[in-house]
């Protein structure tokens, strides 16, 4: 368990990077580091299917409830790809192999969404602090060594990538294990006093609101009822 906790952590600050400073791929949103971090970590539980198909629920449900996280000039958005890394490794390494029933399971991964989706809202402000502290005292130190006409910017530029993985590679450590503990808990408790299924539809409508808020709903109507669809069949499969 150790071992995945620190593989989802790595794997997590470097696609972070994603999102900003290096690359920008996309491979950092949800619907694209969900199953493949879900492959990997199944993979290692000994059920691959399992994995992806656990990336493939919590992608399809994360992509639809961040999908107004876009960085717009100064403004600095919830972190999205914090939110599906923590998801994902709570879903592989806490229900593969698990002898928890059918209901639990359920309550575990709704469980698993709410508590990534504060982690996602939290991580703005850590965000925050690295993009507008850090990086600025950085690019001071840049302006400074461009006018002293020193070879710098390389060493400045890999300083800021190397405190924004090392501070988040850090963060999900302790995030994914607390969240271990608190939705392992919160399962037991829960499973057995309420049944929160009614909650996974909820959330799925939610999605596809905050997607229709930003997008309208006649031109990308297909891909609200595709990604609908996709989840639900996914998690009656499952």
């Amino acid at each position: 368990m150790y071992f995945q906790i620190l593989l989802s952590a790595l794997i997590g600050g470097l696609v972070n990077l994603d999102t900003f400073h290096i690359a920008q791929t996309m491979v950092s949103r949800p619907l694209c580091i969900c199953p493949l971090l879900g492959l990997i970590l199944g993979t290692l539980n000994g059920s691959s299917q399992e994995g992806l198909h656990l990336g493939a629920i919590a992608g399809v449900i994360l992509e639809l409830l961040w999908m107004n996280t876009f960085m717009l000039g100064v403004y600095v958005p919830s972190n999205a790809t914090i939110s599906s890394i923590t998801a994902i490794s709570l879903l592989c390494i806490g229900l593969i192999g698990s002898p928890f029933e059918h209901s639990e399971r359920l309550t575990f991964l709704i469980l698993t969404i709410c508590f990534a989706f504060i982690i996602g809202k939290s991580a703005k402000w850590v965000d925050f602090f690295l993009y507008k502290k850090i990086n600025t005292a950085l690019l001071y130190k840049l302006e400074d060594s461009i006018k002293a006409k020193e070879q710098r910017i390389g060493w400045i530029n890999w300083t800021s990538i190397g405190i924004c993985f090392g501070v988040y590679f850090l963060l999900l450590i302790g995030i994914i294990t607390v969240g271990l503990s608190m939705v392992k808990a919160g399962t037991c408790f829960l499973a057995t006093k309420f049944d929160l299924t009614v909650f996974l539809p909820l959330l799925l409508l939610l999605g596809c609101g905050i997607t229709i808020s930003i997008f309208g709903i006649r031109k990308y109507f297909f891909y609200f009822i595709a990604g609908f669809l996709l989840t639900t069949i996914l998690i009656m499969r499952w």
